[in-house]
């Protein structure tokens, strides 16, 4: 848990950018990421993330790929 912890902060410290096109042409990914950056930033939404997580390794396991992904796309 203490790596997707770490991932977490990372991820808050990127600068994501939304998509600037119409939702109709989003992609999942958009979608995924746009999902991820309110996420981070809203304090019940990310502490709900790490008490799913602290649950279910399968979840763990996909938010911490999707946390790696974040940082590599917009950091």
């Amino acid at each position: 848990m203490t790596k997707l912890i770490e991932y977490l902060e990372i991820a808050k410290k990127c600068n994501y950018i939304r998509p600037d096109k119409s939702f109709d042409q989003w992609t999942d990914v958009d979608y995924y990421f746009d999902s991820f950056y309110i996420t981070l930033n809203t304090v019940t939404q990310s502490h709900a993330l790490v008490i799913m997580c602290n649950q279910n390794t399968f979840t763990s396991t996909y938010f911490k790929r999707m946390a790696k992904e974040y940082i590599a796309r917009f950091s």
